[in-house]
């Protein structure tokens, strides 16, 4: 899991840079597991343009991806409703297109 301040630099440098190489395998990774972080003192949380640039990643090499925290993390950060939105919408254009 990478921490909100460094997740879409992780990104770009595991799982987009590693699924190219296993697509030519006719396989796939999982885009996560993406964390799940409320805003504190020590992070800025995981927002929705996080979730949106590892969803379709995902999505254009027809990869999964894993959401990862507790309840309490989703209770507690104010923007659950629009990542969760985010997921869903990038999980809609994945089932249109399969």
């Amino acid at each position: 899991m990478f921490k909100p301040e460094v997740f879409k630099a992780a990104v770009r440098a595991y799982p987009a840079a590693e699924a190219p190489q296993v697509a030519k395998d006719f396989t796939s990774i999982n885009f996560g597991w993406i964390g799940y972080w409320a805003p504190s003192r020590e992070t800025i949380g995981t927002q929705p343009d996080m979730i949106e640039y590892a969803t379709s990643r995902a999505a254009a090499w027809d990869c999964p991806i894993s959401l990862v925290g507790d309840l309490k993390q989703l209770e507690a950060h104010p923007r659950t409703a629009d990542n969760l939105e985010v997921i869903k919408r990038w999980e809609d254009v994945r089932a249109r297109a399969g």
